[in-house]
């Protein structure tokens, strides 16, 4: 089910969903010529940047800046954090909740999904078609069935 949760420092102007949506909230605005306004509540939809789903988002003060969907998802469910947002299954565009947790610089580096130049069926194991080889955490090895018990082990440490 979808939850909705305001966006800090956007209180009552715009939420975001555990599902990875970001709506305005109907609210009604004085123009400059002293006349209302009424903003009807709509799904923002931003563009996708290097996979990565942004909106931008006005505040009261008419200035716009723009968000990574993720990060807004992160902060509003998970809680304020330094760290970075992993897309868990390697998918940029999956910003279900689900999907995101927090992890270090060195954590995210270690299990990004490097789809371009590696194919796998488990994610966070890269296989290496010039050296034919799979490797995890820059370790490789020789057998999927390896690679695969150790990745579990080192998502298991993340959980």
């Amino acid at each position: 089910m979808e939850e909705y949760l305001d966006i800090k420092g956007y209180e009552g102007i715009y939420q975001v969903s555990n599902l990875g949506n970001v709506k305005s909230i109907k609210r009604i605005i004085m123009r400059s010529d002293g006349r209302p306004r009424t903003i009807n509540e709509r799904i923002r939809v931003g563009p996708n940047n290097k996979g990565y789903k942004r909106v931008s988002i006005v505040d009261l003060n008419g200035i716009s800046l723009s968000y990574y969907v993720h990060r807004l998802v992160a902060l509003a469910f998970l809680g304020e954090s330094n760290l970075y947002v992993d897309h868990i299954d390697g998918n940029r565009a999956n910003n279900n909740l689900e999907n995101l947790r927090y992890v270090t610089n060195s954590q995210n580096l270690t299990f990004r999904n490097t789809e371009k130049k590696f194919k796998s069926p488990f994610p966070y194991v890269c296989y290496d078609h010039s050296r034919k080889t799979y490797r995890v955490k820059n370790k490789r090895y020789h057998t999927l069935d390896e690679a695969i018990s150790v990745a579990k082990c080192l998502l298991e440490q993340l959980q």
